[in-house]
């Protein structure tokens, strides 16, 4: 993206290496059953920006703010 190529252009591409993942990422996303309600969902996302579907224990997809906007 844009705005990314900005960021790393301005920062030491040899930090940028050594910068460990963990220190960086946010808070894991919330996960629900496929089986589960769009309440279950909604509850979810009022304080997450997504939460993550599974099947069987394996993720399956992901339900963002943007997909309960466009459901309205």
């Amino acid at each position: 993206s844009t705005i990314l190529n900005k960021v790393s252009g301005r920062l030491d591409k040899e930090k940028l290496r050594k910068i460990p993942i963990k220190e960086i990422m946010g808070s894991p996303f919330p996960v629900l059953n496929i089986k589960s309600n769009l309440n279950d969902a909604l509850s979810l996302l009022k304080r997450n920006k997504a939460v993550l579907i599974t099947t069987k224990g394996e993720i399956d997809g992901i339900i963002t703010r943007s997909d309960i906007i466009d459901l309205i």
